[in-house]
């Protein structure tokens, strides 16, 4: 079982609320498979699987408690995430290390939830679109097979994102579009994401930018009303956390709070490429690192390939967080906020709840409960 640490809060006045992070499972003590770092180098967890996308296979792997469990043929890639609905999306392309995005071939497969066929997604049409190099994608929005969704791109050498647009399981060309950042960003390096996170208290959709080696976050606060994606990104602020080198990372929402979860700096201080990372929470004030997952090597193991700590949303107290040490290990964890207000942080000796899919559907597992999305119990 893999270590990690908690860290008891300070006492503090009534109303302090207790995290709980909870190992659900982890392949580190079984062999993994062909996860390596040169080519399978960004996963996204759903259901309480890990779908990586391994360009050596030219498939998609998918990973559970007892590592490589199928392999869905997709080719050639490594950039992968999901949507809120739980389809992944997956880099198809030219093969080569880092291929630009073109738009006079299939670049993208997406995974339906459902199990249906893989769909080949060209990106034709979509005016603005650089040819320039993507390495990794952030989370997309909606449902891009059965409605409408968005997946913003952020390419090497480009100061502005692309937000495609998707509709009914294909792109939409009329809605996608260069997106207006009037802030300076971080510079879009060739490992960076820019993906949906949270929705704040006035209903304004958040992104998180990743960028490795930025040291931070930067937190965008973008026009979308009724499920449509504006142009113009409103604001931008800088979330500066204590996060180490590698890619990986995002700010998320638990209950009434801000959280970010991140690759952790070494003992020294240092940026560094091994295989810890926190948790955080944001405040008006400094960030106060809540939970941390302690690092279980010694040196890097993948030249900085990868650390991610990739989020999905349970209910308004509890998420998964899984954990992709690249060349290395798949880790899942559940961290919760409980209903009542507690002064101490408390280590789970179960799982409180997770997602995984069912015959096609999102089912919310608590215990021997069952629910769907609309927090109905299923018999």
């Amino acid at each position: 079982m893999k270590k990690f640490l908690l860290f008891a809060a300070a006492a503090v006045a009534m109303g302090a609320s207790a995290q709980t992070l909870t190992q659900v499972w982890s392949t580190q003590q079984i062999p993994v498979g062909s996860v390596w770092g040169g080519d399978a180098r960004q996963g996204v967890g759903v259901g309480g699987k890990y779908y990586i996308n391994n360009a050596a296979t030219q498939a998609v792997e998918v990973y559970g408690a007892q590592g490589l469990e199928k392999s869905i043929e997709t080719g050639y890639g490594w950039s992968i995430c999901a949507d809120d609905a739980g389809n992944i999306i997956s880099r198809a392309g030219t093969p080569g290390a880092g291929a630009s995005l073109s738009t006079d071939s299939v670049q993208l497969n997406i995974v339906p939830a459902d199990g249906s066929e893989v769909r080949k997604i060209s990106l034709e049409g979509l005016d603005g679109l650089a040819t320039a190099r993507v390495d990794y994608f952030g989370h997309a929005y909606g449902d891009v097979v059965n409605g409408n969704g968005y997946l913003i791109v952020s390419q090497n050498g480009e100061t502005q994102p692309y937000a495609i647009a998707f509709a009914d399981g294909d792109v939409d060309p009329d809605n996608s579009f260069p997106m207006v950042v009037d802030a300076e960003l971080m510079g879009f390096a060739t490992q960076s994401t820019l993906g949906f996170s949270y929705v704040d208290a006035d209903g304004a959709q958040h992104a998180t930018l990743m960028v490795r080696n930025g040291g931070k976050f930067q937190d965008l606060t973008l026009n979308m009303e009724d499920g449509v994606l504006g142009e113009q990104v409103s604001e931008v602020a800088d979330v500066v956390v204590n996060r180490g080198a590698d890619a990986g990372g995002e700010i998320f929402k638990l209950g009434e709070k801000l959280y970010a979860v991140y690759p952790k700096k070494d003992v020294t201080g240092a940026f560094n490429y091994l295989d810890g990372f926190e948790i955080a929470e944001l405040g008006s004030e400094e960030p106060v690192v809540v939970a941390e997952v302690d690092h279980t090597y010694t040196a890097d193991q993948n030249k900085g390939a990868g650390n991610w700590t990739t989020v999905e949303p349970v209910d308004d107290c509890t998420v998964n967080i899984y954990h992709y040490y690249v060349n290395g290990f798949v880790a899942m964890y559940t961290f919760e906020v409980p209903q009542t207000a507690v002064n101490d942080i408390n280590v789970a000796k179960e799982v409180k709840a997770y997602k995984t899919i069912e015959n096609g559907q999102v089912v919310i597992v608590k215990g021997d409960a069952k629910y769907n999305v609309a927090g109905q119990a299923i018999k």
